[in-house]
């Protein structure tokens, strides 16, 4: 499956990428970074990364809970109306420098696309989950997949 693949392929990307900008988002006390030609918008509690092209997309948002089941549920009923047919393994947890996580990966579809996704509920260093879903269109999975494994493993505490 390709979203394991991009799971195995995150050990690699330990090491933020020259290719990247730093951006650091105050309300949950992280930094993540973003590709240099990907678009970030929003800010405050929710920021999104797209690439140029929007054939892959990271959106990023803090919670108001500590509980990573409430984080997942908030997810779910924000993305219920764009995502359909969603296929999901088994949640596992998982470490991402530090920042304890649980992480889902399946398959879904997106307007009309097949996709596949990642979700990550991460506990930031303010307690609070940040909910994070990498969505990425099937046939454009190997054109992004260092981009997209790289910011998801590049999230840590804000220095």
């Amino acid at each position: 499956m390709r979203i394991l693949a991009l799971a195995a392929f995150a050990v690699v990307c330990a090491v933020a990428p020259a290719w990247a900008d730093v951006h650091t988002n105050p309300a949950a006390k992280i930094s993540v970074d973003v590709p240099k030609p990907w678009k970030l918008a929003g800010g405050g509690n929710t920021m999104v990364a797209s690439d140029p092209k929007e054939e892959a997309a990271i959106s990023m948002v803090v919670t108001d809970t500590d509980d990573p089941k409430k984080a997942l549920e908030l997810l779910d009923k924000q993305m219920g109306s764009q995502v359909k047919d969603s296929k999901l393994e088994q949640p596992t947890k998982i470490d991402v420098n530090g920042l304890q996580a649980i992480m889902i990966k399946g398959t879904a579809t997106m307007n009309g696309k097949k996709v596949g996704i990642m979700i990550l509920a991460i506990m930031t260093p303010i307690n609070k989950i940040m909910d994070v879903m990498a969505v990425v269109e099937d046939a454009k999975f190997e054109a992004h997949k260092k981009e997209v494994t790289g910011i998801l493993m590049s999230i840590k505490p804000a220095k």
